[in-house]
């Protein structure tokens, strides 16, 4: 008898071979696709929960008691001070009566005046 696999049956034999790394190859291609997916829903969920920026921002000192600023809430230097609480239009206004310095950058003096 012959031991020796025939031409074809090798052929047969790869191509159960490729089939099985073509699915295994899928399965991992599938599940990073739906992490993906997981991801992105979760990124959109959490764009669509967050709190809208505030319109106005009073901005503390150091010791957290002396007001320095008051700014738009969408200053950049605002949000890069990480020293400001959100306030009402008429809390900056007032801020402002009382000779808080507006900030350089957004001006909120000028918006205020609208």
């Amino acid at each position: 008898m012959n031991d020796a696999l025939s031409r074809l049956e090798l052929l047969r034999f790869a191509r159960r071979v490729v089939v099985q790394q073509t699915a295994v190859s899928l399965a991992q291609l599938d599940q990073r696709i739906a992490d993906e997916e997981r991801r992105e829903a979760e990124r959109r969920q959490g764009e669509e929960r967050r709190p809208a920026d505030p319109e106005w921002l009073i901005q503390y000192g150091l010791n957290k008691t002396n007001v320095d600023a008051v700014h738009a809430g969408d200053c950049w230097a605002a949000k890069k001070s990480g020293r400001c609480k959100p306030v009402t239009r008429q809390e900056a206004v007032d801020a402002l009566r009382r000779r808080v310095a507006p900030c350089v950058h957004c001006q909120p003096e000028a918006k205020l005046d609208q």
